[in-house]
């Protein structure tokens, strides 16, 4: 079995999953903010816990159990209430590590999301239960299951790499443009809100 033909015929997947993953929603703004007031080393758990949640997610989805979720209308308003009650706690956190202050004073007393943490999130996340479910239709049909799930795991570890890095870095960088605890404090809470923003979007999605 060729790995090649099988990412050709993947291409429209591939670069639907790059732009959706790319463009900002409640992962991309968690990882700015830890980028910000963690750095980019003390992130890394939190980069592969979104790394390895969303590709154990989306190759579930390639296997079938996202029927389960279409079948139990139940599940996925729970998966709303879930989602939006740890968004907020996670909001509150991002606003909080703005009163850390310095840089330093962060690294002593803060906590970034742990691997653990990001991978259960992925599970909790309606948007990305119901991206991974919608995505896997791009698929070409005439792919075989093993071929399907060869091509959403490559696609998927390139692209969540790309994004879980471009977020945590830009976060980075944001640390050293803005380096008074005041701008840092400002940024925390906008980075809070727009988290926040996404609740309702969750919700009524």
């Amino acid at each position: 079995m060729s790995l090649t033909p099988i990412l050709l015929a993947s291409l429209p997947f591939f670069y639907a999953q790059m732009i959706a993953s790319i463009t900002p929603g409640p992962n991309n703004v968690m990882l700015t903010a830890s980028g910000m007031n963690f750095g980019y080393r003390r992130s890394l758990p939190h980069i592969l816990g979104i790394m390895s949640g969303f590709l154990t997610l989306i190759i579930l989805a390639t296997l079938g159990v996202g029927a389960v979720y279409k079948t139990f209308p139940a599940a996925e308003i729970l998966l709303k209430i879930m989602g939006s009650a740890y968004l907020l706690y996670l909001s509150i956190r991002i606003a909080m590590a703005g009163k850390l202050g310095v840089k330093e004073k962060a690294k002593e007393t803060g906590k970034p999301l742990t691997f653990i943490e990001a991978f259960a999130f992925q599970f909790i996340n309606p948007k990305g239960v119901v991206f991974s479910m919608t995505l896997i239709a791009i698929l070409p049909a005439e792919l075989s299951l093993l071929e399907r799930c060869i091509a959403v795991t490559v696609s998927t570890l390139i692209t969540a790499a790309v994004s879980t890095h471009v977020w945590t870095l830009f976060g980075q960088m944001i640390a050293g443009l803005f380096r008074t605890p005041r701008t840092r404090n400002i940024i925390n809470l906008i980075l809070a809100g727009l988290l926040m923003a996404t609740i309702p979007l969750m919700i009524f999605a």
